[in-house]
């Protein structure tokens, strides 16, 4: 049996749910032990949910929850040693329950790291060395380690010796028109799907944006700064809260305008490696992003949308420009996306599968 772990809600894991799809189509023996923390969900024989509440981005809040989590990962795999053949962990916290299953029961695991534990939570002294350090005991005794970029390689420091897969954030998008056409409407339409985090992401900026300029911003998602969409009065700001995978791509395609933006304040950022610079390209929907992230950098060398700097100003100015130009640009840029998917992911599906079947087999 193939067990997965995450610590978070599957069904709003768009990577975890493509391992999921090519388990079921090769009729593999597997089940997914996750935790939806804030919603409740049907156990099924291939999902195990975490009953435990808590929130995402909570911090000292959660340690209880944690605990909670930890018990529940140990106790189904402790009862199901016998029949387990691979653990698939994915990020630090199912990385440490993995290797104490390696260490006791021999238990091989695979150890997929999302992102890098330590920047993306900026830490620093002591505390960053200590993460760090077990990280990579985790990484040295997996039978394999995922990254979802190259760049990623450099940023963990990992050891030439390790046994090292990319696995891109590629979407298993079924796009079935070309339409890049821009939305009969005056106002630009803007669309940011994913996590509502509190800093590094000029989430807050988008709302000043929204007070200041002729847009319609729809935004959909859970984290830290859910409340402050969610309450907001403006006429022309949209809250959708956490979709599932077909309304995400719903809400993207029927927009101008994706947003993606990487403040380089989080270190991390420097190696991002989103969804939405994939989905962009399949959508066939320009991106505006952050210059110096590597999103950024690919916006600007294939033309398929705008990089800009870390502040409200750049924000600000690149909104104006783009609706004084009405919206000229945006068909041009998303013909250029599209092409760029087509030419270089359109069957990333296929390697997807043959290099994740090589991981658990």
């Amino acid at each position: 049996m193939i067990v997965l772990l995450r610590s978070a809600d599957y069904e709003y894991d768009s990577r975890l749910r493509k391992y999921i799809k090519v388990l079921e189509e090769e009729s593999k023996d597997f089940i997914v032990l996750h935790w939806p923390r804030n919603r409740k969900v049907e156990d099924t024989n291939n999902l195990l949910s975490c009953k435990e509440r808590a929130t995402y981005g909570g911090k000292f809040a959660n340690l209880m929850g944690y605990f909670k989590w930890f018990v529940f990962l140990f106790a189904y795999l402790f009862n199901h040693r016998k029949e387990i053949k691979i653990i698939h962990a994915i990020d630090f916290d199912t990385g440490i329950v993995s290797l104490v299953m390696k260490l006791l029961f021999n238990k091989n695991y695979i150890y997929e790291i999302y992102d890098h534990y330590a920047d993306s939570r900026n830490l620093k002294g002591s505390a960053r060395k200590v993460i760090n350090g077990i990280e990579k005991i985790i990484a040295k005794k997996a039978k394999s380690v995922v990254l979802v970029d190259k760049a990623r390689i450099e940023q963990h420091k990992f050891s030439e010796n390790l046994s090292i897969k990319i696995i891109e954030n590629v979407p298993n998008f079924s796009v079935t028109r070309q339409q890049f056409e821009t939305q009969n409407s005056e106002r630009l339409s803007l669309c940011y799907v994913g996590v509502l985090e509190k800093q590094h992401r000029g989430l807050e900026n988008l709302l000043k944006v929204a007070e200041k300029l002729p847009v319609e911003l729809h935004i959909a998602g859970f984290g830290g700064v859910e409340s402050l969409f969610k309450n907001c009065q403006f006429a022309n700001v949209h809250f959708y809260g956490s979709v599932n995978h077909e309304r995400a791509q719903e809400l993207m395609q029927g927009c101008d305008l994706m947003l993606g933006l990487y403040y380089l304040s989080n270190h991390n950022h420097f190696y991002a490696s989103p969804n939405k610079y994939y989905e962009h390209l399949a959508l066939g929907k320009p991106l505006l992003t952050s210059k110096g992230t590597p999103p950024g950098d690919k916006v600007a060398k294939y033309n398929t949308g705008w990089a800009i700097g870390d502040s409200y100003n750049e924000l600000y100015k690149v909104l104006s420009e783009i609706i004084a130009g009405k919206k000229q640009e945006l068909v041009e840029k998303g013909s250029n996306a599209y092409n760029v998917w087509q030419n270089n992911y359109s069957n990333y599906h296929l390697t997807l599968k043959s290099t994740y079947l090589d991981l658990v087999d």
